[in-house]
């Protein structure tokens, strides 16, 4: 797997503006939309980092019987724009005994009181689990993101057994409702210089 998948459709526009519903691309240049969902590694990815970009994000996670295998983020065109969905997997090391119950809580980028919040359960059989929410809107690059997966003994989630938190970070931004690319990146994961990815007119 390599840093972002890079399988890409492109769209020629004509001069600086748009005869649909996304936003200008540059001038002679190019409307960059995906034909599958790119994913985009939150933590430190020393095997399948080509960029090296992620040397300084947050080390994967480990606890008594669990073990963080992917959190990060996937960015998806839907809706006439590109749209960053979290994914938080886990692989369960030491099988529970007996069914536990789940809470999986992801920090809500525009809201820290106001998580996304998921109940579910483990069966001892089961040997990973996942969560995802999209979209998530006010990521800001360069910040961490924390992605908490909490497990009980009883269903009212009141004894607490096991507890992994990661923080995951993103090189992108869409505070202003697009995906914003840093600079270093750009020519890496788009194919021209004068590119863009598609974002809907205000």
């Amino acid at each position: 797997m390599k840093f972002i998948i890079p399988i890409i459709f492109v769209l020629l526009s004509s001069g600086c503006t748009s005869n649909n519903n996304y936003g200008a691309a540059p001038n002679g240049g190019f409307i960059v939309v995906p034909s599958k969902p790119l994913w985009v590694f939150g933590t430190q990815e020393e095997k399948h980092d080509e960029t090296g970009y992620t040397t300084t994000f947050p080390k994967r996670q480990v606890s008594e019987h669990l073990k963080v295998v992917n959190s990060g983020y996937w960015l998806n065109f839907q809706n006439g724009t590109m749209e960053p969905i979290y994914e938080f997997t886990l692989s369960v090391l030491k099988p529970f005994s007996e069914k536990v119950y789940t809470r999986t809580t992801l920090e809500n980028p525009l809201n820290q009181s106001a998580p996304f919040t998921y109940e579910h359960y483990l069966l001892p059989k089961e040997k990973s689990t996942k969560a995802t929410h999209g979209p998530v809107y006010g990521v800001e690059a360069n910040k961490t993101y924390i992605l908490r997966y909490e497990v009980y003994k009883d269903e009212n989630r009141t004894i607490l057994v096991d507890k992994i938190e990661q923080r995951i970070q993103a090189f992108f931004d869409n505070t202003s409702g697009c995906i914003v690319l840093e600079e270093q990146l750009k020519l890496k994961f788009l194919p021209f210089e004068k590119s863009v990815w598609p974002c809907k007119k205000p």
